[in-house]
């Protein structure tokens, strides 16, 4: 880590990889590995979260309106039509191929396609005094979110409310996030 940040004081252009769930995580963590925050401040730019998500299959999946339970998890309003993948499991898929209905976009798994939701943290002055005073991860993201990023929790809903994925992938994706 702290060779990649040594090569970017120097004007390299550096890509590199952190597994970690959120942008804010990558910075904390480079914290942790007791990477001085000027050095931190003077070579990071900003750091891009990603998850792939599966799209909800266009030929099989259908459009409801969401209830309250699902409008609380999601934060969308009652009523937002969404859509909801038709998953088969073996045994009706193994049905569905013997009468002929099985989908021939997305043989019956309900989902054909991924597509990327990103997390964009720009490190504005800001987020540079928050890392000079060691701030937590959630104190970064919070104050990141109140200068414009989305988060990708919020990336997902909009795919959501988009029709391009599903509530239950939204789930999947913060199960990963807290199963560590």
């Amino acid at each position: 880590a702290q060779s990649c940040l040594d090569a970017a004081e120097t004007g390299h252009l550096v890509f590199t990889t952190m597994h970690q769930n959120s942008a804010s995580d990558c910075i904390t963590t480079l914290m942790e590995m007791e990477v001085p925050s000027y050095k931190i401040n003077s070579g990071l730019r900003g750091v891009v979260a990603q998850r792939l998500v599966r799209k909800v299959c266009p030929k099989c999946s259908s459009e409801r309106p969401i209830n309250e339970v699902e409008s609380d998890f999601t934060g969308l309003p009652v009523g937002t039509p969404v859509r909801f993948a038709a998953a088969l499991n073996a045994e009706e898929k193994q049905q569905s191929r013997e009468e002929g209905t099985l989908c021939s976009c997305c043989e019956g798994t309900g989902y054909r396609g991924r597509v990327a939701a990103y997390e964009v943290l720009p490190i504005t002055p800001k987020i540079r005094s928050f890392i000079s005073q060691k701030k937590t991860s959630m104190e970064i993201q919070d104050a990141a979110v109140d200068e414009g990023m989305i988060t990708l929790r919020n990336y997902i809903v909009n795919l959501i409310s988009n029709q391009m994925t599903t509530i239950s992938e939204l789930q999947k994706i913060l199960d990963d996030q807290f199963s560590y």
